[in-house]
């Protein structure tokens, strides 16, 4: 449990917020600005938004390491749970063993390091199952005991499900403990415990499903998460994801004592040979798997899942396993067929699996421990156990904090100069898709203190951080590539990102120059950008002197909020149809009249009703009612040249901003605001209702 704390808590207010966190924090900064539907917008339980709204609400400001620490705590509070309820199942070193490879999981510490859900999965499905192991613990004339336990694991269920649908993987295990102690458990409490369980979780869903977002949502989990081709095989992937957020001896390790599981489980059900036949064949069949992952390919379709779930129903039909075993091997081996073979992308969703995992390697040292006992000695068995679980939470601890607490030099960042000695990798460059929790500081405080002091004034671009990033830190400052008056280079994590920063910055050195340099331990970070040639030196910055005038003076609640953070009312609500594609929902305009000269701010408010594959470009136009004369046009892709149309979200509200500067010889009159959407490539139009060009609104243009 100090491992766990420690590389759980330690230096977990150095990195900047990251995607999927931004998108949480500013989405608990509307909840405290009052916007209604923000919770549904999240396509998940609404939990990691509420938890730091409420930590928000309660101080006024939002700090990464406030924002974190509720989930640091889970993850920390999980990892004593794993070791209950290892001790409850079998036995004590178990309960150890378990907790060990937890409490230096990557993956745990990773998403207990960040605003996210998976720590209050982890604690609501491990103290869930305690509940009911020791429910089926109890005597039987103990029957209101168990109706106690069996509720308040419902309970701690429907509250994980509120934190992610991912947690009613709990259901699993807990389903099967249930129905061995059905004996024991009345009808009348199994009916209770389901209310009390579905309770929390209707108080959200309920309202969510009869919301028009949720067909939105189920489209995206259908389309993005589940894919309509399965199986599939993502065993190459995971085995690479999985070593770099742990250390590959780690992985190779639990891996090991899976297999070692289950060949006891074939020795024990079958006499010889046929054991050792079953034995040689899943050796066999799993190395196969890995070495060439396309060895059960038919008529290009992958299909390792067959072995996969012929080997998990062995261990699911096989006499003579324990109990507990049992609802091990099928919580573990349901979870592992559906996120490796049956989910398009499961990426750091594997996650859902290391509880089972962790506690089937713990069971397994065990069995070990006792045949070394047998072989040399209690005392000198449990010796050398000890040895090697503490050598183990040295060796996979050091990793852990090598790359998720050491901040001195970024380690996933500068992989190739400062990668730990002596840990093998299955890769020659790490992963840097989908990568949580590690360090990773750019500067981007520095940039919200500058343009709330007035240094920076304007719109701003950055096309190698995620605007959920720079809205939080700019404060809601107008993010516009086609508009900006300064373009931000920020240094990411990952070869690819710094392959992108490197073509990026090649680019901008033909038609802008650098007027600030955002220093972080002394290494340029984040660069400012300026179109046109070089009037002023750079200046280097560090962000020390950013970093607590920041904190104090702009983590409150009140900042402007943007689609598709939030869904703003719209000024002018329409509903217009491009195709069966792509509906316009209204716009807003900063102006109702305007004189010759003037610039006003257009606003498209467009959401795709199915995915898109080609790329459009918007034109808007205003043009004078009696003779068509045009008095300003601005065209280009949407949200700023930011958001083209083949990568929106389907049902995603996406913000369009045009700047169009009339005519100085403009004539007064009344002007229509037209607009239409070309084909990027072609030029082709996609048609309206009313044709060709779409007439939205009118302006007054006077004297």
């Amino acid at each position: 449990i100090g491992v766990a704390g420690f590389l759980r808590f330690a230096n977990l207010d150095y990195a900047e917020f990251q995607g999927d966190e931004g998108r949480a924090l500013l989405r608990a900064t509307a909840v405290l600005q009052g916007y209604d539907n923000v919770l549904f917008l999240h396509r998940k339980g609404p939990q990691e938004i509420l938890t730091p709204a409420v930590t928000y609400a309660l101080t006024g400001r939002l700090t990464e390491a406030a924002a974190r620490l509720p989930f640091a705590v889970a993850g920390v509070a999980g990892v004593w749970a794993i070791y209950c309820l290892g001790r409850r199942l079998f036995g004590p070193l178990a309960g150890s063993a378990a907790a060990l490879l937890l409490a230096v999981d990557g993956y745990l510490i990773g998403f207990a390091r960040i605003v996210q859900y998976q720590s209050i999965v982890l604690l609501m499905t491990a103290t869930a199952l305690l509940s009911l192991v020791q429910m089926s613990e109890s005597p039987r004339r103990q029957t209101m005991f168990a109706a106690r336990r069996i509720t308040f694991a419902a309970l701690l269920i429907g509250a994980g499900v509120l934190a992610h649908y991912e947690a009613i993987a709990a259901a699993i295990p807990a389903l099967y403990l249930v129905w061995q102690a059905r004996r024991q458990v009345a009808l009348a409490t199994m009916g209770v415990a389901t209310i009390v369980g579905a309770l929390p979780i209707a108080l959200f869903y309920i309202p969510y499903v009869a919301s028009p977002i949720f067909a939105d949502t189920l489209l995206y989990l259908a389309d993005e998460r589940i894919g309509g081709q399965p199986p599939y095989n993502h065993l190459a992937d995971f085995f690479i994801r999985t070593t770099l957020y742990s250390t590959s001896y780690a992985v190779l390790l639990q891996i090991g004592l899976v297999l070692a599981a289950i060949l006891t489980l074939y020795r024990r059900a079958w006499p010889a040979p046929w054991s050792w036949v079953a034995m040689l064949g899943l050796v066999a069949g799993v190395l196969f798997a890995f070495v060439n992952p396309s060895w059960l390919t038919i008529g290009g379709q992958d299909y390792t899942v067959l072995f996969f779930a012929a080997l998990f129903f062995g261990t699911w039909a096989l006499p003579g396993v324990d109990k507990p075993e049992r609802m091990l091997w099928l919580w573990f081996g349901l979870l592992v067929l559906v996120a490796l073979f049956l989910i398009a992308k499961p990426r750091t969703h594997v996650y859902v699996f290391m509880i089972p995992w962790a506690l089937l390697s713990g069971m397994m040292i065990v069995r070990i421990c006792v045949r070394l006992a047998a072989a040399i000695g209690s005392g000198l068995a449990h010796a050398l156990t000890a040895t090697a679980l503490t050598g183990c939470l040295l060796l996979f601890g050091a990793y852990a904090y090598w790359y998720f607490v050491y901040n001195d030099v970024e380690i996933l960042g500068t992989w190739d100069e400062n990668r730990p000695a002596g840990y093998w990798a299955p890769y020659s460059q790490p992963d840097d898709q989908s990568i949580f929790g590690f360090p990773n500081r750019s500067g981007w405080k520095a940039v919200g203190v500058l343009y709330d002091q007035g240094v920076l004034q304007g719109p701003y671009a950055s096309r190698n951080t995620d605007a959920w990033v720079t809205d939080w830190y700019t404060r809601g400052a107008e993010r516009c590539l086609r508009n900006h008056r300064y373009f931000m280079v920020s240094d990411r994590l990952g070869h690819r990102e710094t392959e992108r920063r490197a073509a990026i910055l090649g680019e901008l050195a033909s038609s802008h120059h650098p007027i600030a340099t955002i220093l972080v331990q002394d290494r340029p970070r984040l660069q400012i950008w300026q179109p046109g040639a070089e009037t002023e030196p750079d200046q280097m910055l560090p962000i020390e002197q950013f970093i607590s005038e920041f904190d104090t003076q702009l983590s409150g609640p009140n900042f402007p909020l943007y689609a598709p953070a939030v869904e703003p009312a719209i000024q002018h609500p329409l509903t217009i149809a491009f195709g069966d594609q792509i509906m316009l929902k209204g716009y807003a305009l900063d102006r109702a009249a305007a004189s010759p000269g003037d610039t006003m701010r257009l606003t498209l408010f467009w959401r795709a009703n199915q995915p898109l594959e080609t790329r459009y470009v918007v034109v808007n136009l205003l043009r004078r009612d009696t003779d068509g004369a045009v008095a300003a046009q601005a065209q280009g892709e949407p949200g700023c040249d930011a958001q083209r149309t083949t990568d929106w979200g389907v049902g995603e509200l996406i913000q369009d901003v045009y700047y169009l500067t009339l005519a100085g010889d403009a004539a007064p009159g009344r002007y229509s605001i037209i607009m239409r959407m070309e084909t990027r490539d072609t030029g082709d139009v996609l048609r309206s209702a009313q044709g060709e060009s779409t007439t939205i609104g009118a302006l007054e243009i006077e004297n």
